[in-house]
């Protein structure tokens, strides 16, 4: 082939390729790139002249680049989803988040699909549309209560239900999102494809609907698919995160068919989960599926808590066994357990569990219990800490209520939880810090006597000098419950009444604030 003719074969590539790709796309310098609400489709991406998220996502980029979101609100079109493809690698992650000292805020949801290596971190998102808002009174002001328009078979419910759809990916991190107020569904949708994904510090707070017969919308549901796919293990961590007021379950482990394997819940907080439903709300957590079998279930460290005196919610506080007998084995370790309504822990089907160091209380019941007696052999249950209430029965296992020394006797399990036979008393507050941002900590508060006025000890966390503003997780980036500088001593705070939980327990995000 002659030269003039490989000339003209390369700019015809070239041409074609042009009309396919469009104009190219030149980084912006150290592989920044900039979004803003008002940025433009072809803008080069710098802070000056900054692209839109569509535009974003749909840019290659080198791995370790970061997109940062400008200031703003950032509106999806439902038919214009931003869909994730980015291709980074585990040691040059390509991170999307909240420009520095900055806070972008998303209207609609973000899908991953075909991704690698992809961070997501520090940003929120909600959304506005969906579902018919009836307004109820929560701290003085109206926060909604959402019925689903036409239940189950809401159109935007079940095409556009999670904020974050996680698919098709490996190595996903959502790290310190704020996630909330979904009337068309749920937080985080987790699928089985989505492998080895980490979620992090983030807030999954009233997301969901009711279709006057149950609630609809988790804050995380998460699949984990059996058996192993082709790229072998797969494992889904969520750690340190808040899921609270959620319309169904505050996190679920479910999967129809292939089961669930390899979920590990470590240091989150979950409270008020399916009490925004009018009727038949879920768990906390909850963990089933429905022919599969389940395997490598890990809880530990983390805080559970609903009112003792609800009703009408499925397995309790924490539902461990919804569905199939194949139930491998579950791991329950240092977790506290609190309230119900039925019971605070439904245990249902598992061949191994171990249920060690932990702290449980109900009203009512502390466990119902089902299992094969040819498995407790592989049971582990030892060194837990049980408050009941006075009139209270402790255990249902295999549909015979019974109390510690019958349950010993008919079990064989060595060490049966000790009871104190009145419920916690005085404040205790758990500090969990987050490894990703070391000015940002997690607080489980328990109030039991419902004080207005709480003293918080921080010192742990703030040194004297130090700025901080303290958010309800529930109300996060709104009004502070209190700010200042610390002192010496404890930090002061007043703590509103929940319409839900009282004053007995909340979850607060603690900021230390640099001075500007």
């Amino acid at each position: 082939m002659s030269s003039l003719r490989r000339f003209l074969l390369a700019a015809s590539l070239l041409v074609s390729l042009v009309g396919v790709l469009g104009p190219a796309v030149v980084l912006a310098p150290a592989g920044e790139l900039y979004v803003a609400p008002n940025g433009q489709p072809d803008a080069s991406g710098t802070k000056d002249e900054p692209t839109t998220l569509l535009a974003a996502t749909q840019r290659p980029l080198e791995p370790g680049s970061t997109v940062l979101l400008l200031d703003g609100n950032y509106i999806i079109k439902r038919e214009a989803i931003p869909t994730i493809a980015w291709q980074g690698r585990s040691d040059a992650r390509i991170t999307l988040r909240s420009a520095p000292g900055q806070w972008a805020r998303i209207d609609g949801g973000l899908i991953v699909q075909g991704a690698q290596y992809v961070t997501l971190r520090d940003f929120e998102v909600y959304r506005t549309r969906g579902g018919a808002h009836v307004y109820e009174h929560q701290w003085g002001r109206p926060v909604p209560k959402v019925t689903c328009g036409v239940g189950a078979e809401n159109h935007e419910y079940k095409l556009n239900g999670q904020l974050i759809i996680a698919h098709k990916s490996r190595g996903l991190e959502l790290i310190n999102l704020y996630l909330h107020d979904n009337p068309a569904g749920g937080g985080i949708g987790a699928w089985n494809p989505a492998e080895d994904m980490l979620t992090y510090g983030c807030l999954l707070i009233r997301n969901g609907c009711d279709d006057r017969r149950r609630g609809h919308g988790h804050g995380a549901y998460i699949q984990n698919g059996w058996p192993k796919d082709r790229h072998g293990e797969s494992t889904k961590i969520f750690r340190h995160n808040i899921s609270a007021y959620n319309h169904s379950t505050g996190m679920k482990s479910y999967g129809e068919t292939p089961g669930v394997r390899s979920t590990h819940f470590l240091g989150n907080i979950f409270f008020g989960n399916g009490m925004t439903a009018w009727t038949n709300g879920a768990a906390n957590y909850l963990a089933g599926s429905i022919q599969g079998p389940m395997e490598d279930i890990v809880l530990r460290d983390n805080h559970f808590y609903q009112p003792d005196s609800t009703t009408g919610h499925l397995g309790g506080s924490v539902f461990l066994g919804f569905g199939s007998d194949k139930k491998i084995d579950c791991t329950f370790t240092g977790n506290y357990v609190f309230g119900g309504g039925e019971m605070a822990l439904d245990v249902r089907h598992w061949r191994r569990f171990i249920f060690q160091g932990n702290t449980v209380y109900d009203d009512k019941r502390l466990f119902k219990v089902q299992v094969e007696p040819a498995h407790l052999a592989d049971w582990e249950w030892r060194e837990n800490t049980c408050y009941l209430g006075q009139d209270g029965e402790p255990v249902v296992f295999n549909g015979q209520a019974m109390d510690l020394d019958e349950l010993r006797e008919t079990t064989g399990l060595a060490d049966s939880p000790r009871i104190i036979k009145h419920k916690p008393a005085g404040v205790q507050n758990y500090v969990i810090p987050n490894e990703h941002d070391p000015d940002r900590v997690h607080i489980a508060l328990y109030n039991w006597d419902g004080k207005e006025q709480l003293s918080l000890d921080l010192g742990g966390f703030l040194r004297p000098g130090e700025s901080y503003v303290v958010y309800s997780a529930l109300d996060y980036r709104g009004e502070p419950l209190a700010q200042g500088t610390h002192q010496s001593g404890p930090v002061n705070l007043a703590l509103p009444e929940d319409a839900i939980v009282g004053r007995q327990f909340h979850a607060l995000v603690v900021h230390r604030v640099s001075p500007k």
